[in-house]
């Protein structure tokens, strides 16, 4: 059995603990697909509060204060188990008549 790699990306912001928080599934997916457009920014919105992410500097800026938190694009690795060559799952009938026990 061989083993396939998933590479996915999730996006964090940085707290003040210095502890990496991830953003929710749906905004990380609208980060993720502005920096994959190439865009060189993104505006998302949490809790009414609009925030522009710069993908060039690495940070999101609350557009409300101004004041900044570092961003980062974290990859995440899964593994799946391939099973090649596998038999199809038949009935146990079908099995009877195509093998004649």
């Amino acid at each position: 059995m061989s083993v396939a790699k998933v590479v996915s990306a999730t996006w964090q912001w940085k707290a003040e603990s210095s502890v990496w928080r991830n953003y929710t599934d749906d905004i990380s997916q609208k980060i993720e697909r502005a920096h994959s457009n190439g865009d060189k920014n993104v505006a998302i919105q949490i809790y009414g509060k609009l925030y522009i992410l710069d993908f060039d500097a690495n940070v999101q800026r609350n557009k409300g204060t101004g004041r900044t938190r570092q961003i980062r694009r974290h990859k995440v690795v899964t593994e799946h188990p391939e099973i090649i060559g596998a038999a199809p799952v038949l009935p146990w009938d079908i099995w009877e008549i195509l093998f004649e026990y």
